[in-house]
């Protein structure tokens, strides 16, 4: 998987999971929401909310089919 559909993969993977979230609802820093920076109001959000073991399996994989997606410098 090319390294830009593999980040695009992820990061919907992500997002999905931080649909379920409360706390992505409101603005905030956390969310990537800063009105005090021009340009900072766009919604992000980057931890992984699916949880520890679901976190540690997909490295697994990831490790174990040599790192397909990710550019390594």
């Amino acid at each position: 998987m090319p390294t830009q559909e593999a980040e695009r993969v992820w990061t919907e993977h992500v997002y999905e999971l931080a649909s379920r979230m409360l706390f992505t609802k409101v603005d905030s820093w956390f969310t990537g929401i800063n009105t005090n920076v021009p340009g900072k109001q766009k919604r992000t959000f980057l931890p992984y909310s699916g949880g520890a073991p679901a976190y540690r399996e997909k490295c697994d994989e990831v490790a174990a089919n040599g790192y397909e997606g990710l550019i390594l410098a």
